[in-house]
This record gives C-alpha cells, sequence and structure tokens, in this order.
C-alpha cells in the first residue's frame, strides 16, 4: 500500500514535468529512495541482488539524465524502468521466503553468529552456493536451485558452527598456539594435558548442541588460566636454564614466601633438612583453621537459625501484645464510657427533688434505656391539662432529654385504679400526648424522636388500696432509648 502511494505521488510529479528539460532538484527522488528503501528492508538485495543492482543502476541513469537536463518524459521511462526491477526483486524475494525458508533460517543463523567476521572462508563458500541459487530463482528456475539448497544449508550451518566455536575457543585456541610456539608442551607437559583436554570437552560440547554455551565457556575460560599459568611457568624455566644461578633465587624467594606464612602462623620454618617439615606444619595450621572457620560458620548458621526463631517467635508476641492492647484500648474506652455514663446518669438524677421524681437506669436484661419518672407531675383528676406550676418540673426533664440527645424519647402515661379501666386507658393516653407536645413544642423536637404511649392501670407500682400508693401510680414517665 506504501509503495502504491509512493508510485502514484511519483508520476503525478512526473507529469508536471513533462515536454521540458528538467534540472536535477526537480526530480522527486524522495519517493524514489523510499520505495527503494521499502524493498530493500524486505532482502531484496540479498534474494534478488541482480534486479536490485539493476534498479540501481537504472536510478543512476535517472540522475544522471536529471543533471544533463534531460526531459521528464525520459525521466519518466527510466523511472518505471526502475519501477519494473524493484518489482522484480520483491517477487523474487518473496518466492525465495516460500520456496527455501530453511535456507532462510541457516542464512540469518549464521549472520547472527558474526560468521562474515568469524569464519571468513567457510562463510564465503556458503554464500557463493547461496549466490547461485539467488541468480537461478530470479532467471526463473527455482526446480534447479532447490537441488543446491542442501549444500548452500550446509555451507552456513557449518560457516555459523565455526563462528560460534570461535567466539567462545577463540581466546583460549589463540593462547594454544601461543604456548606451542613457545615449546612449553615439554617444559610443562601436565599443564598442557590439562589444557588440551579442557579445550577439547568445550569443542565436542559445542558439536553436540552449539546453541548450549554456558559449560563450553566455563571451561575455555578455564583452559585460558591453565595456559596463562603455563606460559608463566615456560617463561621462568626457560630463564632457569640460561642462568644456573637462577634456581638458588627462585628456591630462596620460595622460602621466603614460606618463612612468612610460617611467622604469620605462628610456626618456625626448617629449611636446613626436609622440606616437608616446614610445608606440613603450614598444610597442618591452615586444615585447623579451615576446621574452625568450618566449626564457626556452623555456629553462624546455628545462630542466624535461633534469631529466624526468636524473631518469629517475637513477631508471634507482638501480635498478641498488639491483640490485647486493642483489647486493653477497647476496655478503657469502655470504662470511660460507663464512668462518664455513670456521671451523666449522677448528674440528671441530681436536678430532681425526691418529691418531683427519679431516674432509672435499665434492669439486667433489659433494652438500654432510661427511665425519668415524674411523679410529681400531677393532673387533676379527670383531666390531662398541665398545671402551670409544673412547668418548672418539666423545664427539668428538658435539661435531662439534653443530656441525651442520641435518645429516642417515649412519653408513657399511668394511672390508679380507680374508675373504669377503659376510661383509665384513654386518660393516660391524653396525658401522655399532653406531655409530648409540651417537650415537642419547647424543644423543637423531631416527630420521629418523640411518641407518646398510655398505659391506663395496667402497670402499678404500688397498692391501689391506699391513697398514698395510688398517688405513685398516677405519674408520667419519660423513657430515654437508644
Amino acid at each position: 500500500m506504501v509503495k502504491n502511494t509512493l508510485w502514484v505521488i511519483l508520476c503525478l510529479s512526473l507529469l508536471l514535468y513533462s515536454n521540458k528539460p528538467v534540472r536535477a532538484q526537480e526530480v522527486p527522488y524522495g519517493a524514489v529512495y523510499e520505495l527503494l528503501e521499502t524493498v530493500q528492508s524486505e532482502g531484496a538485495d540479498v534474494f534478488s541482488p541482480d534486479n536490485y543492482e539493476n534498479a540501481l543502476k537504472a536510478l543512476e541513469r535517472v540522475r544522471a539524465d536529471s543533471v544533463r537536463g534531460k526531459s521528464a518524459e525520459r525521466i519518466s521511462k527510466r523511472l518505471i524502468e526502475v519501477r519494473e526491477y524493484l518489482d522484480k526483486a520483491m517477487a523474487n524475494t518473496r518466492l525465495v521466503h516460500e520456496s527455501f525458508p530453511d535456507l532462510i533460517v541457516a542464512y540469518d543463523d549464521a549472520l547472527n553468529a558474526r560468521s562474515p567476521e568469524l569464519a571468513v572462508n567457510e562463510y564465503e563458500r556458503g554464500m557463493a552456493t547461496f549466490r547461485k541459487i539467488m541468480s537461478k530463482v530470479e532467471r526463473g528456475g527455482s526446480e534447479p536451485a532447490s537441488a543446491m539448497t542442501g549444500l548452500a544449508i550446509k555451507q552456513l550451518r557449518q560457516a555459523e558452527l565455526v563462528a560460534i566455536k570461535m567466539a567462545v575457543l577463540g581466546t583460549a585456541e589463540k593462547k594454544m598456539r601461543q604456548v606451542d610456539e613457545m615449546g612449553s608442551m615439554d617444559v610443562t607437559p601436565e599443564l598442557y594435558t590439562q589444557a588440551q583436554v579442557k579445550l577439547s570437552r568445550a569443542e565436542a560440547l559445542i558439536d553436540v548442541d552449539r546453541y548450549a554455551l554456558e559449560s563450553p565457556r566455563l571451561l575455555a575460560d578455564e583452559c585460558a588460566l591453565i595456559l596463562n599459568h603455563i606460559i608463566f611457568m615456560t617463561e621462568w624455566i626457560l630463564k632457569l636454564q640460561k642462568d644456573p644461578g637462577g634456581w638458588e633465587k627462585l628456591i630462596l624467594q620460595f622460602e621466603r614466601y614460606l618463612s612468612d606464612l610460617s611467622s604469620t602462623l605462628n610456626l618456625t620454618p626448617h629449611f636446613d633438612r626436609n622440606m616437608a617439615l616446614t610445608v606440613e606444619p603450614i598444610l597442618t595450621a591452615i586444615r585447623c583453621l579451615q576446621d574452625d572457620r568450618d566449626h564457626l560458620q556452623k555456629q553462624l548458621q546455628e545462630r542466624d537459625t535461633r534469631i529466624g526463631e526468636l524473631e518469629a517467635e517475637l513477631g508471634k508476641l507482638q501480635g498478641q501484645a498488639g491483640k490485647y492492647m486493642v483489647e486493653l484500648e477497647a476496655k478503657r474506652q469502655q470504662i470511660v464510657a460507663q464512668q462518664y455514663y455513670e456521671d451523666k446518669i449522677e448528674r440528671v438524677t441530681s436536678m430532681l427533688e425526691v418529691d418531683e421524681g427519679t431516674v432509672i437506669q435499665a434492669t439486667a436484661g433489659e433494652e438500654d434505656r432510661i427511665v425519668v419518672r415524674l411523679t410529681g407531675l400531677q393532673f387533676p383528676s379527670g383531666s390531662d391539662e398541665i398545671r402551670p406550676q409544673d412547668f418548672t418540673l418539666l423545664t427539668k426533664v428538658q435539661g435531662i432529654i439534653r443530656e441525651f440527645p442520641d435518645r429516642r424519647i417515649e412519653v408513657h402515661g399511668h394511672t390508679d385504679s380507680k374508675g373504669k379501666e377503659a376510661a383509665n386507658q384513654k386518660l393516660s393516653e391524653a396525658r401522655a400526648h399532653a406531655v409530648m407536645a409540651y417537650l415537642s413544642g419547647n424543644m423543637d423536637l423531631d416527630d420521629d424522636r418523640i411518641a407518646a404511649q398510655g398505659f391506663g392501670e395496667s402497670q402499678p407500682i404500688a397498692p391501689n388500696e391506699n391513697a398514698a400508693g395510688r398517688s405513685q401510680n398516677r405519674r408520667i414517665e419519660i423513657l430515654l432509648l437508644k
């Protein structure tokens, strides 16, 4: 889609310049080069090299014609030629991807392994066969090209393998050639054999799986260290062979090292006798130090384990302590709230005189309630009218209610047993509603917060057989409910 759009823009631009000479800067090269880059991004320069090269040559002729001031018509024909070559290159590229997927993978793997840099000869052999295949495809011979595919894949895979070995083993192989040139095989045969074994094992592992390189790299690094050791020893030995007095210098230097080590370990060296008499005590002391180290490490591990156990136990205790602190705080708040509540009850109780009434807290098992029993609030016989002399008492009741702003209010009316039961029930309701109306009017209470109810003579608190008992039963109770 992008290429077609660019081509339309290119052709429209050329129509503007038809039948007249054009200058180089007037040729729309931008669209041409964008189209060329699109084709190149698909790999056409590799998979269809002849067509791609012809497109470049045709494009160069376009540039030359524009420099010479040729007509737009001539340049347009040249650009059509460029487009034709690029179309062929793109078609061949798609054909190669469809017909030779294994070859494309082998080619990509060889590039990723840096074969052009690390396996030049092998890569060039593979690419020579690869180019022949691409050339046959460009000439329309995909069937003959298929016969060569196996060889090209084999050559590119070999180039990849050589490049991988060079990347992993190159440093060690270079040092191996160096020690061979120094003649180290005869001077340090044991180390030389060790290096050869490690290098051979690394190469064998790569032959088995060229993509599992962790172990081969470790072996190659170990081989390189041994070879460095060989180079060092070879240089020393060759130097000593030229200087007979050098052996004495070497032994004395070695003895100085042993003397320093013995001194550090509080040992006495014995260079006047067998060297083992000096070395063995050092080795024994080192083993003792290693045993001490192991013992200390074990103690350290045990300590760390114990610390972990103690930390876990501490965490558990902290969790329990936190729980207890929460419970303790809740209990404290409960006590504070209870004390505050009791202080408030005591305060509101003190608002009433003995002959006016009393404040009663709910008994166990009952709903949380406060009962303000107004035995001093008396109505005229058979009436629900509040007497003016009782306004003071009701003002005190308002003060009590204000102490409990979050509680609902129920006004209960009660009578004695004199008279008919139905009349007493009706009278108790009327008196309760009268008190409710008074409180609502003076305190501006919401209707859903206060209610009134009459119980008639059904709930006496004293005997009705005498005047004193009947006086107590004729009462108003203000209930403050949660």
